[in-house]
C-alpha cells in the first residue's frame, strides 16, 4: 500500500499473510485472523458467563456450625434443613455461619437478629422459644434482585424425664410405687413411724418428634413402654402446663406456636409393669450424662437448702436416694423436690422436676363430687337441683343445697363421692344418713364437677376414667324429705390393702370425719318456705310433717318477723308449734337452739292475746353443778328436757349473724333477769364469806368465793367468748340484780380477780389474732372492780402472748386504771420478771402494797440476773409486804436486795412482812449472804432453808440475829429441811429462843 495508508484487517490481511510467508518462510501470518476472532469470541463468552453467574447468584453457605449441645451439624451445601436434639435444660447455643466473600452481599442469623457480610457468630436463646425452635440463617448473593437462600436449624426438644417413683421404708415394710406423672394433685401418706425413706426414680429419654393424636399410639401399635409426642391445639399457651399436669399420661409439655406439644407414655402400664419389676429399663439414647439431687430433707450440719445428701449420677436410667428424711417443718406435711443437672451444660443451674407432696398421717379428702336429684310431687319426673360440695381443713365434707320450693317435690336423693389424694387409701362409711347405701363407680350418673375438671375425668373412675390405673372411689347415695333438716353422716379413711390395715402402721384419727348436708342461708328448706309465706306456712304444712318445720329455727324466726311486719298470724297455732320446735331442738346443735331463743326474745313484742307458756324464759332453770340451762317440754305423747350448756349458749350467741346477734344478747339478758339470784347467795346451806360494808357499824356483805358461785360461772363464760357486748350485758345484769337484793358484787369480783383477769387476757389474745379491738375489752374488764387491774397484770405475766406485746398493751391500759394494790405472779421466765419490773415503775402499779413473785419453772432455781427487779423495788413507796418464793438468791442478789430495801428505809419506809423461800429441794440460800438482811427495818421475817443442820447451828444463827441491829423485828420464822425437825428445835432450844 502507499505510504500513510492505514492497515485494514479485512482488506490487507490476505496479502499480508502472503508477504510474511514469502519473506520469512513462516505460516504464522495465517493465524492472525483466526487468533483475533478467537480472542474476541473468548472475551464475549467470558462476559456472558460472568453475566450469567451474576444474574443467577442466590448466595450459598460455606460452613454452618453449632456449639453448646455436645453434637455438631454434618454440613452439606445442598442441604438447607437440619435437626438437632437440644435438652430442655439448655437455654442458649452458639451458631456460626460463613459464606464465600466474593459470592455474598449480606448474611443474617436470627433470632436474635445478627447481620454481617459473609460470616457471623450469634448466640441463639432456645430456652424461651416456642416449638418448633428454629434458627434461621439467610445469605444474600451478589444479585440483589434474587431472593436470599435460607438455612433452617431446628432444635428439637429432648429431655430426661422422671417416669416412675418408688418410695420405701424397709424397716416398716412400707412401699409405694407410682407413675411420676400422677404426682400433680396427689399427696403420698407416709407412716408416722417412718424416719428414713429410700427413694428410687426411673427415667426415660424423650425426643420431640412427629406428633400423634393422644389415643393414636395404641392404634399405631406404639410400644407400651415407649414415649411419644402429642400435639394439642390451644389458643392460650398458659394451658399447656395445666393440661399436662391434669393428664397422668403426660410427662412434660412444650409451648408451640399454635398449641402444645407434650411427651406422653402409658402410666397404667408403668405402674403395673415397672412397679412389679417385670419391665426392663431401656438404655438411655441421650449422649449426655446427668446428675440428680433431692431437696426438702431435715437440714444436716454443713448442708444447704435442705439437701437430701449429695447429688447422684443417673445410671441405667435410675437414681436411688438412701436415708431420705423429709422436713415436716413442725407439722404433718412435707415436700421433696427433685433436680436434674446436665453435666456437659455450660449452665450449672439444675432443672426442677415435679415436687413430691408428703403427709405423715392418714390422708384427708381434697374434693367431693355431689349431685342432688329431686322427684316431683306426682313421682313421674326428676329434676337436678343445684348443690355444691366442699371439704373443710379438718377433712369434713359439707354439701350445701341451693334454694328450692319444698312444696314442689316428694323426695330428694343425694349422691356424694369423696376424692382422696392417695389412691392407696379408701373411704369407709360408718354412718350414712337415712340408711343410705354405697354405690359403684360404674353406676354413677354424669356429675357436674367431672365436666368442669379434666383432672378428674382422666384420673378417677367416678368421672369416667377407663385406664387400668384409674383411681376408684367410694360413692354413697341416700334419700330424704324436702322438709328435712340438717343431715349428717360419718366416715373414716383407711388403707386400701387389708395387710396395711392389720399392720398397725396407720393410727386412726381421734375423731371420725363428718358429712354435713346444709341449705343455702337456711337451716332447713322450711325456712325458705316461711320467708315466702310467713305464718300461713303453719296451715299449709300437714301435721304429720310439722315436726320437720319444728327443726328449723330459721323458719320460726321468719314467721316472727312476718308477724311483726304484717300483724297477721294465728298466735295460738304459733304458740303450739313453738312447743314442737323446742321439743325437736333437744337433739339439734346448740347453734340452732340459740337462734330459736334469740327469735323467742323478739317474739316477746308480738301482741299475744294470751301469754304463751312456751315463749316464757322463766320456764328455764339453771343447774349450777353442770352450768346448764334446762327446761322440760311436755308433748301430747312424750316428754323431753331441752338442755343448753351456758358456755355453748354464749359461744353460739356471738356467732350469730349481725341481724340476730342483738336478739341473742336480749335473750341472754332475759335469762339473766329471770334467774332466782336470791337462791344462789347460799351454797349447800352455808353462808359465804362476809365483808363489812359502810364502816365499822355497816352491814355485812356476803362475798361469794369459789368457782361454783353462779355469778362467777355466768361472768367467766361470758368473758371466755371475748365479746365486750355480751360481757357487759351479763356483768350489768348481775350487778343490778345483786343491788336489788341489797348485796354488792364488787367484793366477789375483787376476790376472784386472778382467775377473771387471766381469762380476760386469754380472750384479748384471741381478739388480737382476729384483728379486733382488744384494748377496749381489757379497759372495761379492768374497771369492773378496784382489784381487777392487778388480776389482768397477773394473767398477762403468767400466761404471756405471742400476739400481744405486754408493754405496748399496758401503756394504753394503765392510765385508765385507778388501783393496783397487790400483785402475786408465778413467772416462768426472766422475760416476765423484766416485764414485772417495768410495770412496777408505772402508775398505778407503783403504788402496790403487797408484792409476791415466785419462779414458775422447777429447773430454774437461780434468781434471774439483770432483770432490774431490785431497781424497781426502790420506787415502791407503798410497799408493805414482799415475798420472793421458789428462787434461790445468791450473795450478789442479796446485796442488791439489801441496797434496794435500804434505799426505801432512807425515805422512812419499813416493811411489815418479808419472805424469802426457795422451792423445797433446791439449793439453800448461802448463809453468809443472810447477813445482808441484818439491819433492815422489817417487822416480820419468814425465811426458807439456808442450810442449818443441827441445833448448834440454829443456836449460833439465833445469836447472830439477836446481836444484829434489827430494831423493827417483831417475829422471825425459818424452815429447817435437814434431819433435824422444827419440833426438836423448839423442845431443845425454847429458853434460848425466848432469850433471843
Amino acid at each position: 500500500p502507499s505510504e500513510g495508508t492505514p492497515f485494514g484487517l479485512l482488506s490487507d490481511v490476505l496479502w499480508q499473510r502472503q508477504r510474511i510467508h514469502k519473506l520469512t518462510s513462516s505460516h504464522a501470518g495465517f493465524l492472525v485472523w483466526p487468533g483475533c476472532f478467537f480472542s474476541l469470541a473468548l472475551a464475549v463468552a467470558s462476559t456472558a458467563m460472568q453475566g450469567m453467574l451474576f444474574a443467577c447468584s442466590r448466595g450459598e453457605l460455606a460452613s454452618l456450625e453449632v456449639t453448646g449441645l455436645g453434637q455438631s451439624i454434618q454440613f452439606v451445601k445442598s442441604q438447607d434443613h437440619y435437626v438437632l436434639g437440644a435438652d430442655k435444660a439448655v437455654r442458649q447455643v452458639s451458631l456460626y455461619a460463613s459464606a464465600h466473600e466474593a459470592r455474598s452481599r449480606h448474611l443474617t442469623v436470627e433470632p436474635p437478629l445478627t447481620e454481617a457480610r459473609f460470616s457471623a457468630l450469634s448466640p441463639v436463646p432456645i430456652g424461651g422459644m416456642m416449638v418448633p425452635r428454629v434458627a434461621r440463617v439467610t445469605i444474600q448473593g451478589t444479585n440483589p434482585s434474587l431472593p436470599a437462600t435460607e438455612y433452617l436449624v431446628r432444635f428439637a426438644p429432648q429431655a430426661k424425664l422422671a417416669q416412675v417413683l418408688v418410695l420405701e421404708a424397709p424397716d416398716l415394710g412400707f412401699r409405694r410405687c407410682l407413675a411420676w406423672a400422677t404426682l400433680p394433685g396427689s399427696q403420698l401418706s407416709i407412716p408416722p413411724e417412718a424416719k428414713n425413706l429410700t427413694a428410687t426414680i426411673l427415667f426415660a429419654d424423650f425426643f420431640l418428634g412427629v406428633p400423634l393424636e393422644r389415643h393414636e399410639a395404641k392404634n399405631l401399635e406404639v410400644a407400651e413402654d415407649a414415649t411419644w409426642t402429642v400435639f394439642h391445639r390451644r389458643r392460650n399457651f398458659s394451658d399447656c402446663k395445666t393440661d399436662c399436669s391434669d393428664d397422668p399420661d403426660c410427662l412434660a409439655s412444650f409451648e408451640g406456636t399454635h398449641g402444645c406439644f407434650a411427651a406422653y407414655h402409658s402410666y397404667a402400664w408403668h405402674e403395673s409393669q415397672s412397679c412389679s419389676g417385670a419391665a426392663k429399663l431401656e438404655k438411655g439414647v441421650s449422649h449426655d450424662s446427668f446428675r440428680a439431687q433431692m431437696f426438702g430433707c431435715v437440714t444436716r450440719a454443713g448442708s444447704l437448702d435442705s439437701e437430701c445428701g449429695p447429688d447422684i449420677q443417673v445410671q441405667d436410667q435410675s437414681a436411688r436416694f438412701e436415708s431420705v428424711s423429709p422436713d415436716w417443718q413442725g407439722g404433718v406435711s412435707g415436700q421433696l423436690r427433685l433436680k436434674l443437672r446436665r453435666e456437659q451444660s455450660l449452665e450449672r443451674r439444675p432443672m426442677d422436676a415435679q415436687a413430691i407432696s408428703l403427709s405423715k398421717e392418714l390422708p384427708l379428702p381434697t374434693d367431693v363430687l355431689v349431685k342432688l336429684i329431686a322427684e316431683n310431687a306426682t313421682g313421674n319426673a326428676t329434676t337436678v337441683l343445684h348443690a355444691r360440695g366442699m371439704v373443710s381443713k379438718e377433712g369434713d365434707i359439707v354439701v350445701t343445697a341451693s334454694k328450692f320450693d319444698p312444696f314442689l317435690f316428694r323426695s330428694l336423693r343425694l349422691i356424694v363421692v369423696p376424692i382422696l389424694p392417695d389412691t392407696n387409701f379408701q373411704v369407709q362409711w360408718t354412718s350414712i344418713p337415712n340408711d343410705g347405701t354405697t354405690m359403684k363407680d360404674a353406676d354413677l350418673p354424669d356429675l357436674k364437677r367431672c365436666k368442669q375438671s379434666m383432672f378428674l375425668r382422666l384420673r378417677y373412675r367416678a368421672c369416667g376414667a377407663t385406664s387400668q390405673g384409674a383411681r376408684p372411689s367410694e360413692p354413697i347415695t341416700f334419700a330424704f324429705m324436702p322438709w328435712a333438716g340438717p343431715l349428717e353422716g360419718r366416715f373414716l379413711v383407711e388403707p386400701r390393702q387389708p395387710s396395711e390395715q392389720r399392720s398397725g402402721m396407720w393410727p386412726r384419727r381421734p375423731k371420725q370425719h363428718r358429712l354435713k348436708v346444709r341449705f343455702d342461708q337456711a337451716d332447713t328448706p322450711a325456712a325458705w318456705a316461711a320467708r315466702e309465706q310467713g305464718c300461713e306456712l303453719l296451715h299449709r304444712v300437714p301435721k304429720a310433717k310439722m315436726h320437720f318445720v319444728g327443726r328449723s329455727a330459721d323458719a320460726f324466726c321468719a314467721m316472727v318477723q312476718g308477724a311483726l311486719s304484717t300483724g297477721s298470724c294465728d298466735y295460738v297455732e304459733l304458740c303450739e308449734e313453738w312447743r314442737t320446735a323446742l321439743a325437736e331442738h333437744h337433739r339439734l346443735p346448740e347453734a340452732q337452739v340459740t337462734t330459736l331463743l334469740a327469735c323467742q326474745a323478739e317474739a316477746q313484742k308480738l301482741p299475744w292475746a294470751q301469754p304463751c307458756e312456751w315463749m316464757n324464759f322463766s320456764a328455764w332453770s339453771y343447774d349450777r353443778v353442770t352450768a346448764t340451762l334446762q327446761t322440760p317440754i311436755q308433748m301430747p305423747t312424750f316428754k323431753v328436757e331441752l338442755k343448753l350448756p351456758l358456755s355453748d349458749f354464749f359461744e353460739s350467741l356471738i356467732s350469730l349473724g349481725e341481724g340476730l346477734r342483738p336478739l341473742g344478747l336480749a335473750a341472754a339478758e332475759i335469762f339473766c333477769r329471770t334467774q332466782p339470784w336470791q337462791n344462789f347467795l347460799f351454797w349447800r346451806g352455808r353462808l359465804g364469806y362476809f365483808r363489812r360494808h359502810g364502816g365499822q357499824n355497816g352491814t355485812l356483805v356476803p362475798v361469794e368465793v369459789g368457782e361454783k358461785q353462779v355469778w362467777f360461772q355466768w361472768l367467766l363464760r361470758a368473758m371466755h367468748t371475748g365479746s365486750l357486748s355480751l360481757t357487759r350485758t351479763i356483768h350489768d345484769c348481775i350487778s343490778q340484780e345483786y343491788r336489788a337484793l341489797g348485796f354488792d358484787l364488787l367484793p366477789g369480783l375483787d376476790h376472784m380477780n386472778g382467775t377473771l383477769g387471766a381469762e380476760a387476757w386469754a380472750a384479748s389474745t384471741k381478739l388480737a389474732s382476729k384483728g379486733l379491738d382488744h384494748l377496749s375489752w381489757l379497759s372495761f374488764i379492768g374497771n369492773m372492780s378496784d382489784e381487777m387491774p392487778q388480776g389482768i397484770v397477773k394473767g398477762a405475766l403468767e400466761h404471756g402472748s405471742t400476739m400481744l406485746d405486754f408493754r405496748t398493751t399496758m401503756k394504753n391500759l394503765l392510765p385508765s386504771w385507778k388501783h393496783c394494790r397487790q400483785l402475786s405472779s408465778s413467772l416462768p421466765r426472766r422475760l416476765e420478771l423484766e416485764e414485772l419490773a417495768w410495770v412496777l415503775q408505772r402508775e398505778p402499779c407503783n403504788q402496790v402494797a403487797v408484792l409476791k413473785v415466785s419462779g414458775g419453772r422447777i429447773e430454774d432455781f437461780a434468781f434471774p440476773p439483770n432483770s432490774h427487779f431490785f431497781d424497781a423495788l426502790k420506787s415502791l413507796s407503798q410497799l408493805q409486804s414482799l415475798s420472793i418464793r421458789h428462787w434461790s438468791l445468791s450473795a450478789l442478789d442479796m446485796a442488791e436486795l439489801h441496797e434496794a430495801l435500804k434505799a426505801r428505809e432512807g425515805q422512812g419506809q419499813a416493811l411489815e412482812f418479808f419472805e424469802l423461800k426457795p422451792r423445797l429441794g433446791d439449793p439453800p440460800f448461802p448463809r453468809s449472804a443472810l447477813k445482808e438482811l441484818f439491819g433492815l427495818c422489817v417487822h416480820r421475817f419468814a425465811l426458807g432453808d439456808f442450810g442449818l443442820g443441827s441445833p448448834g447451828e440454829v443456836e449460833a444463827f439465833i445469836s447472830e440475829v439477836s446481836q444484829s441491829q434489827m430494831p423493827c423485828l417483831r417475829s422471825w420464822e425459818m424452815q429447817v429441811t435437814k434431819e433435824i425437825s422444827n419440833y426438836t428445835l423448839l423442845h431443845q432450844m425454847h429458853p434460848r429462843i425466848e432469850e433471843a
